[in-house]
């Protein structure tokens, strides 16, 4: 599912002109967020619903304990994840907000809410490899451009944005299988 949305995600990036970019981007940022909310929602209640009729899972919700313990578990297990991500990604796009007002015609309009939505559908822990490969990756394309072209030169950071994003959309389930990662994960 996640494959298949960054593949429309990236026809959308490279279909749409310029000015009708930037809020066609922003709606697909919107749309990924309401369907992962949306998945973390089903994925509660049909867990509830699981607890509720099976023999063995009426022991985890007696009617003396509280509702808590399912909220908490329903929470750590489908929301916390998307919480952490759309906190992170929100965090880092506000941090290139500050840069394209510091430094103009840093990024094209849309590349923002690309980021957003590709932070997204990589979701927690591995945003933090993400957002380091797209600086690290663009940084060198720069100095390469400058020193080639003997010229400051303007690096698009979209297409940057896509191309690290293969990697840990697709891969991604093996990437948090690296020891590092072990730390950050959480159920998904």
């Amino acid at each position: 599912m996640l494959a298949a949305i960054f593949f429309l995600l990236t026809l959308a990036y490279w279909k749409y002109p310029q000015g009708a970019k930037k809020t066609r981007l922003s709606y697909f940022a919107v749309g990924i967020i309401a369907l992962l909310l949306f998945r973390a929602v089903v994925l509660s209640i049909l867990l509830y619903g699981a607890w509720k009729r099976n023999v063995p899972g009426k022991f985890l919700l007696p009617p003396y304990q509280p509702l808590g313990y399912f909220l908490g578990y329903a929470f750590t297990h489908f929301f916390a994840s998307f919480v952490l991500s759309l906190a992170s990604a929100l965090v880092c796009a506000a941090v290139l907000k500050s840069f394209a007002r510091t430094r103009e015609n840093m990024f094209r309009p849309g590349e923002i809410s690309l980021f957003i939505s590709c932070a997204m559908l990589i979701r927690w822990p591995l945003m933090i490899p993400y957002t380091a490969a797209i600086f690290f990756s663009s940084a060198l394309r720069a100095v390469s451009k400058t020193i080639i072209l003997q010229r400051d030169a303007r690096v698009i950071m979209g297409p940057m944005m896509l191309a690290n994003a293969v990697p840990f959309v697709f891969f991604g389930t093996w990437i948090l299988r690296l020891p590092i990662f072990q730390l950050l994960a959480m159920p998904l």
